[in-house]
């Protein structure tokens, strides 16, 4: 109590004061959550909780009671786990890229039409299950068709998302003869397949008019 030194006693209710809850900071804010600092009492009135320790002042969280609802972890396969946490860190196991294949990535090799995959070093492994945390986009901007004469690039609408692609298919429309008009131009007539035929020149959409 204060004033130890001039006060008379021999026993802790002459010189002591109780500690309450209420001054008490639990140990680890992850692990306790603080109990109401003010409990009924026996004849029913708000009375001080007493104690000073987390047992006494805070209520444990378990791991059990988390979820770990997230692409990057999963819950631990633990029977009756009694760990005190309510963090991904300590409740959760990671989950790595490594055996995750990316949309599009048809043949597993890393390397997909739409996506290719991130790679791991000898000090970091990246965590997730989704292609955005796994892997790396590619974009249609950076594609260009080896075919410019049967296909054209798609036109972007404004405020969509960045088309994804690597191919004359997820990037451009195809160019049909059955469009062309440049035939009787060089005294052609439209072949007869154009609607089921690719280009936009003569060579690829006209032949020779029968005598």
């Amino acid at each position: 109590m204060a004033g130890a030194d001039n006060r008379l006693g021999s026993t802790d209710g002459e010189c002591c004061e109780t500690k309450l809850c209420k001054d008490y900071k639990c140990s680890d804010i992850t692990r306790w959550l603080k109990k109401p600092v003010v409990i009924e009492g026996s004849d029913g009135k708000q009375v001080a909780r007493i104690g000073f320790t987390d047992d006494e002042c805070c209520a444990p969280m378990y791991c059990k009671d988390f979820s770990c609802t997230s692409s990057k972890w999963k819950s631990r396969n633990v029977t009756n786990d009694d760990t005190l946490g309510s963090t991904y860190e300590q409740c959760c196991e990671k989950v790595f890229c490594g055996n995750y294949i990316c949309t599009s990535d048809y043949d597993g090799d890393g390397n997909g039409t739409k996506w290719y995959k991130r790679i791991d070093t000898n000090a970091f492994k990246w965590q997730g299950s989704t292609d955005e945390e796994c892997c790396h986009p590619r974009y249609c901007s950076q594609y260009t068709t080896q075919f410019p004469t049967k296909w054209k690039r798609k036109v972007q609408a404004a405020g969509t998302p960045a088309m994804q692609g690597s191919t004359d298919a997820e990037c451009c429309d195809p160019l049909m003869c059955d469009k062309f008009c440049g035939c009787e131009k060089v005294s052609k007539k439209l072949r007869p397949d154009a609607n089921n035929t690719q280009g936009s020149t003569t060579d690829e959409c006209c032949e020779a008019v029968q005598a």
